[in-house]
């Protein structure tokens, strides 16, 4: 579940909330271990943690 932070008078997002529930026949420590590997590689979770630039291309196409 993700969860954006914003005030009600204004677009702009302020912070995010991620919750990550994972239901697996696995122990709690290894699932654990699992997540922390994935939050220190995941370049997808670095988009949210750090400043970057994103740039945004629009193209419309008429079919």
């Amino acid at each position: 579940m993700v969860e954006a932070d914003k005030s009600r008078n204004s677009p702009v997002i302020t912070g995010v909330t991620m919750k990550v529930t994972v239901s697996a026949k696995a122990r709690k420590e290894i699932l654990e271990g699992t997540w922390r590997r994935t939050e220190a590689k995941c370049p997808v979770l670095f988009i949210f943690k750090e400043p970057i630039m994103v740039k945004v291309k629009f193209e419309a196409k008429q079919e």
